[in-house]
């Protein structure tokens, strides 16, 4: 049942960080200089943003009480995941591109998890 909990966590950090990236790239930058008090503001009204701060808030929550359940060893090697659900994810939604070490960095980051997963000490 904790690995329920350990892949949502893993989806709330995964689908925070795609609605955030969504909401920033809704944002005018044409017309700011840098970084300033109206840019944040901006940011800090639009709806995907929040959301996704949102989706990490709930994910810090349900982590606390995973850690309560599992050793931070056999869960934290799962927030690798993200890594690779959002270059995915990003690809596919955001049209970005994947270049083939990240491809291969990966497939790695799945096989390390699939072995810390099963191992049974």
């Amino acid at each position: 049942m904790i690995y329920i909990f350990i892949i949502i966590c893993v989806f709330l950090i995964s689908f925070g960080q795609l609605s955030i990236k969504y909401g920033a790239n809704l944002i005018q930058y044409e017309n700011m200089i840098g970084f300033n008090s109206e840019t944040i503001s901006k940011l800090l009204l639009n709806h995907f943003v929040i959301f996704g701060i949102l989706m990490g808030l709930i994910a810090a929550a349900l982590w606390v009480y995973i850690l309560t359940q599992v050793s931070l060893t056999k869960a934290y090697p799962f927030m690798t995941l993200p890594l690779v659900i959002v270059m995915l994810l990003s690809a596919l939604i955001f049209k970005e591109k994947i270049s083939y070490f990240q491809w291969f960095g990966s497939i790695l980051i799945f096989f390390g998890v699939y072995l810390i997963s099963i191992y049974k000490p």
